[in-house]
């Protein structure tokens, strides 16, 4: 048989036949198309190409994330002024991801967005993070080393207001960190020995406040002490002033004008020690008997306030009674507590705070209820506070009751209903507490 009769046909001798087996689609050129695992393993190969295209995918956004995530964590080390971190925190993100992509992905709302915008005029990136970082933490280690500088040079203005500018960079840097302790207790001291002059100013204690000044010129070169030796210039001859128009007045028996002056002199400086002559020679005068029978009264009444009102006159009539003084002193104590009460009191009322006005002035009649009743302004205070407080007021009674009844589950509701409506209320708080030790005892 021959190879034209058994109908096999050969592709050496022509062109176009080569080229045949070459085309796709054609099953009869390409029989192995038809056969299924063929086709199931062409269906697989697309499968595997489109996982492929899925997973990148995948990979990219992952990775997109992860730098949202790590620029976010370097965002808030600046926030937070660690500096160090930061910069640690940039070399590790450069390691980590080489492709060039640096931009910060912010908010354009964002007040990190704005504070970089703001500052720079340019989109942020990480290698402008970093190099703000650094520079940074070199201008705190500049301020530190200068801060050094003027405490061993004994420049304690300087040097406090360098180290104010140091903790304003960052106070988490090593250089701040690392301060020597000792001094930071010749800063301390410093500051400390400034904060009491004006104390001292703010009390009218000038004799004190000059001989600190004194011990401020001593200590630090930098020491500004002219406004404060002015001050207390003027104030003595002020007070002086008016002790020569009291004595003036005490010789012609103007009693109106001796004690016009001497309130002056005692308001402007109290502790003058010209000041005894002249109550002296007042007492002298036979004009001490009819004010010291007002104080006694006052105290007899216990009318705190008028005492209080009348306190520059009364110094010094009983200064030198030791029993006189010591009810002076104990009776302007307690107007002190009052005002103080009344004066936390109106500032809550001006915050719009009426519970806790209330609950201020409350706990002083707890302590002291008789206050209430010898002083008409805290006692229409208190009533005008328990008027619009009544619903807190109204809460804790009832907890009160029940708890005297013994309904101790009550009462802890009515407390719980108070601290619900006023959450900073002291007495539910307190109530509360107290129920709590008796349901549970810690032994």
């Amino acid at each position: 048989m021959s190879l034209m009769e058994s109908g096999v046909t050969t592709s050496s001798g022509s062109p176009s036949n080569q080229k045949g087996w070459g085309k796709k689609g054609t099953s009869a050129n390409n029989p192995a198309k038809n056969n299924p695992r063929y086709k199931y393993l062409e269906k697989r190969m697309v499968e595997m190409e489109a996982r492929k295209l899925k997973l990148e995918s995948e990979q990219v956004l992952t990775v997109t994330e992860a730098k949202i995530v790590f620029q976010s964590t370097l965002v808030q080390l600046f926030a937070q002024r660690r500096f160090d971190h930061v910069s640690i925190g940039c070399g590790i993100y450069s390691r980590l991801f080489n492709d060039g992509d640096t931009k910060l992905r912010l908010d354009k709302n964002s007040d990190a967005a704005k504070m970089f915008s703001g500052t720079l005029g340019t989109p942020p990136t990480v290698a402008i993070l970093d190099n703000l970082s650094r520079e940074l933490a070199r201008d705190s280690d500049r301020h530190m080393k200068a801060v050094n500088n003027l405490v061993d040079s004994h420049h304690y203005v300087d040097a406090l207001e360098r180290l104010n500018e140091a903790l304003l960079i960052g106070e988490f840097m090593p250089a701040v960190n690392t301060f020597p302790y000792e001094k930071k207790q010749k800063l301390y001291a410093f500051k400390r020995d400034v904060e009491k002059l004006f104390e001292l100013m703010n009390g009218k204690d000038y004799e004190e406040a000059l001989t600190l000044v004194e011990n401020l010129k001593k200590t630090s070169r930098d020491f500004s002490t002219g406004r404060a030796e002015s001050a207390i210039s003027a104030a003595v001859f002020a007070s002086d002033a008016y002790i020569a128009q009291g004595q003036e007045a005490l010789a012609r028996g103007d009693r109106a004008k001796l004690e016009e002056c001497l309130k002056s002199a005692i308001e402007i400086w109290p502790k003058n020690p010209r000041l005894l002559p002249l109550r002296n020679a007042m007492m002298a005068a036979g004009q001490q008997s009819h004010a010291l029978e007002d104080f006694k009264r006052f105290h007899k009444n216990k009318n705190y306030r008028r005492i209080f009102d009348n306190q520059h006159e009364f110094a010094v009539l009983v200064k030198d009674d030791p029993e006189l003084q010591k009810q002076f002193v104990e009776d302007l104590g307690k107007m002190a507590v009052i005002e103080r009460a009344l004066g936390a009191a109106r500032q809550r009322e001006a915050m719009q705070d009426v519970y806790g006005a209330w609950e201020e002035l409350q706990q002083l009649r707890s302590k002291d209820q008789e206050l209430f009743i010898n002083d008409q302004e805290l006692n229409a205070q208190y009533l005008d506070l328990t008027t619009k407080a009544s619903t807190l007021v109204n809460l804790l009674n009832d907890a009160e009751k029940c708890r005297n009844a013994g309904e101790v589950g009550s009462a802890l509701g009515k407390y719980m209903e108070a601290k619900k409506l006023y959450l900073y209320s002291r007495f539910a708080k307190e109530g509360i507490e107290s129920l709590l030790n008796e349901v549970l005892p810690l032994n």
